[in-house]
């Protein structure tokens, strides 16, 4: 009893010291985290082990991997392949591109080639600042949706002795949005402009290169159909107004008064946008375009190309919008990158057959060093 009191006593009188060093401290992450470390073997310890285990509260993956950077849909989509060969990846890094996704990196870059042949990109500002960064980024957004946005704005053309409008696609269009509180970027492959009756309306076209250009089925399919549905919570979002300004500045510690750097904002002004000076404007801008486009439409189509020929007609596949699974698997996925849940084994044996990381204990390489 006399020792319990004395470790109590010491850590009353250390309490506002503690306090103090942490709130100096607090601008450090680095040494936020030392200070945790040593207090580990502090008398605080010796208490906890008398009283019982503490437990300490777990660093999310987004503060850990992405403090600097948004979620990309691709992490939602490897966290629904396999949540536990996520978790090894975001540990020990990637490891291995095999033929098929070095064939499907091909045929994207031919993609991206083509769309930067047919607009231009900003050359980037003169600075290496995170505000800096982000206005480069953003600045590209800007300069497609104004494209898109032209692409309604055509002469109707004859087709079978009726004036109609021949849709329009636009390829490659990255897009940042705040989905269920999660910073997301995602790029989309082709947005086709359809006319109706009412105007025009957006469709969602995603390429996937496969063996002969044949459909996907099973968990491959499931994975490409969320990853459509994903680009869709993107654009809906930014079309509602959902992108709070306020949240995306504390979320990356961005300062709003930052003024762009002279070689940005010399494009800016070039490509119209003379009032745009500081970084908070130039956000501004980025969601205001947005909430004058249309909700993108249920209509989202899969197109397989032949990854051999990628040139050849390709097939196109029409897949129906689920709010409600989207919704289920995204919040399974924000909840593994807040560490709520403990990272799931994949049943299908498949892919664990395509696993590049032998330190999980499901690896066929460890089935067979268990095997009699």
């Amino acid at each position: 009893e006399k020792e319990l009191t004395e470790i109590i006593k010491g850590l009353v009188c250390r309490s506002m010291g503690r306090f103090s060093i942490l709130k100096l401290l607090s601008k450090s992450p680095a040494a936020a985290r030392n200070f945790q470390l040593r207090k580990l073997h502090s008398p605080a310890s010796s208490l906890s082990r008398m009283i019982g285990k503490v437990k300490q509260p777990r660093e999310s993956y987004l503060i850990k991997y992405r403090s600097r950077r948004s979620v990309t849909v691709t992490d939602f989509l490897d966290v629904l392949w396999c949540e536990k060969q996520m978790e090894l990846r975001l540990h020990y890094g990637s490891r291995g591109v095999t033929n098929a996704m070095k064939r499907d990196i091909a045929i994207h870059a031919m993609i991206d080639k083509a769309h930067k042949a047919a607009r231009g990109y900003c050359t980037g500002a003169d600075s290496h600042s995170q505000e800096a960064y982000w206005a480069n980024e953003l600045f590209g957004y800007i300069k497609d949706i104004v494209k898109l946005m032209d692409m309604t704005d055509v002469e109707p053309i004859m087709l079978d002795d009726k004036l109609e409008k021949a849709p329009r696609s636009f390829s490659e269009l990255k897009l940042l949005a705040c989905v269920e509180g999660i910073w997301i970027t995602g790029k989309m492959d082709i947005i086709e402009m359809i006319h109706t009756h009412f105007g025009y309306e957006p469709h969602l076209k995603d390429h996937k290169s496969t063996k002969g250009g044949k459909p996907s089925y099973g968990a491959v399919r499931e994975r490409q159909e969320y990853q459509l549905m994903l680009y869709k919570l993107i654009w809906d979002s930014l079309v509602k107004g959902e992108f709070e300004l306020k949240a995306f500045m504390d979320h990356f510690g961005l300062h709003r008064e930052y003024v762009l750097p002279q070689g940005l904002r010399d494009e800016i002004a070039a490509y119209g946008l003379i009032h745009v000076v500081s970084f908070e404007q130039l956000v501004s801008k980025y969601v205001d375009l947005f909430k004058s486009l249309p909700l993108m439409s249920e209509r989202i189509y899969l197109r397989y190309v032949d990854r051999d020929l990628p040139e050849h007609t390709h097939i196109e596949e029409e897949v129906s919008f689920n709010h409600f699974m989207v919704m289920t698997k995204l919040r399974r996925g924000i909840s593994f990158w807040r560490r709520e849940i403990k990272p799931e084994y994949t049943h299908q044996r498949f892919k664990c057959r395509s696993c590049d990381y032998p330190e999980c204990p499901q690896h066929p390489k460890n089935k067979k060093k268990l095997a009699p």
